[in-house]
């Protein structure tokens, strides 16, 4: 999973709690929760540079993003029993996501006031210092402490967030300074990671997005979303009638149906890159020759495709399979007179170096092979 630009900063032990301002011992908080990320390894780097070759500078947090920003109490407490909510409410939004099955309206029930407290009670956390005068992140605190209070006072919004780069941003301002308005009344907040983004700011701009806010209630154990909505719309859906030629049960049917897709796709992969679309030959032996050149290079296109997903994340257009390819290509290796061996003619580029990280392919390798190579004959 890639993680997001930030700036590593080491805190000490004993600080501030961003949540209740108390000096004491401070321990660690994932954010997003270890439940949401599913306990994957997470690449970040540092805030406000180009994103380097990951060979560079990138580096691996095996228990993801974490911040020593709340004390015990705050941690376990205050955030404890709300986290639940966080992570059942993501995981069932992400079921929805992944279902075969769509609807026009999706209704998840949540109890809303804590899942909004856990939603910016992370976002309190995300952060390397305690800030006493930002007036959202006051309004914060007293949200997140306060569990008869209605969030009246900022806005939290929220969106689909289908990606697996993870994004934490606090204390940006997203509009020009006003007369008579202190830049840290305008600061918002942004964390996004599958399947979900949210929004904390003052704006009464929404841009289309939806409000949490304006579900919630002074009591912290309300529900909100009833399945009536869902019901109603179950009662507009036709029926799929699958035959299958082994016995299986309705979801594994359902589950080996959705997989046609990913069928189509190989298919499209072998006519339109790897010339399938043309047999060009005669004989019975030829077709089957050639109809083994494609499945393996089939295999090969998809063991790319897999193990470059992240890149694609972060660049879908420049890191295509086509593309990748091309930029292999180029790392070529000429013979060199004066010893009479085979060398890399350059050092792999940014974009190559990138890829062959994600391949788990070193240099060495490279420069390995080309030293074996021998002169082609014309």
């Amino acid at each position: 999973m890639t993680g997001i630009h930030y700036l590593k900063e080491k805190r000490g032990k004993k600080d501030y709690c961003n949540i209740c301002g108390q000096l004491t011992d401070l321990t660690w908080d994932h954010i997003p929760p270890k439940g949401v990320t599913h306990g994957e390894s997470v690449i970040a780097n540092t805030v406000f540079e180009k994103l380097p070759a990951p060979t560079e500078h990138m580096k691996r947090f095996q228990s993801g993003i974490k911040y020593r920003s709340l004390c015990s109490r705050c941690n376990n407490e205050v955030l404890g029993e709300n986290d639940k909510i966080y992570q059942q409410f993501f995981s069932d939004v992400e079921r929805q996501l992944s279902s075969p099955v769509w609807l026009n309206k999706i209704v998840v029930p949540v109890k809303i006031n804590r899942l909004c407290r856990a939603m910016i009670g992370h976002a309190l956390a995300a952060k390397n210092s305690f800030d006493a005068e930002v007036i959202p992140d006051q309004q914060m605190r007293r949200y997140v402490l306060d569990q008869s209070m209605k969030l009246s006072e900022i806005k939290l919004y929220t969106w689909l967030y289908p990606y697996k780069t993870i994004i934490i941003a606090r204390d940006f301002v997203t509009r020009g300074f006003q007369k008579n308005t202190h830049p840290s009344e305008m600061v918002s907040a942004v964390i996004a990671s599958y399947p979900l983004a949210y929004m904390i700011t003052d704006e009464s701009t929404s841009c289309g997005l939806d409000d949490l806010g304006r579900y919630t209630t002074t009591n912290i154990e309300d529900e909100v979303g009833n399945t009536a909505a869902i019901d109603k719309d179950l009662q507009k859906c036709g029926y799929y009638i699958l035959v299958t030629s082994d016995k299986m049960t309705a979801p594994e049917a359902i589950k080996a149906y959705s997989k046609r897709d990913c069928v189509e796709k190989v298919f499209l992969a072998l006519k339109s890159f790897l010339g399938m679309n043309k047999i060009g030959v005669q004989t019975d032996e030829a077709i089957h020759a050639k109809s083994l050149i494609w499945f393996v290079a089939s295999i090969l296109h998809s063991l790319l495709f897999i193990k470059t997903q992240n890149l694609r994340a972060m660049d879908r257009k420049t890191y295509t399979v086509p593309a990748i390819i091309d930029q292999l290509e180029e790392i070529t290796g000429d013979k060199n007179l004066s010893s009479g061996k085979y060398e890399r003619r350059y050092k792999p580029n940014r974009k190559q170096s990138s890829i062959l990280y994600n391949l788990d392919i070193s240099t060495e390798e490279i420069d390995d092979h080309i030293s074996k190579m021998k002169k082609v004959k014309n």
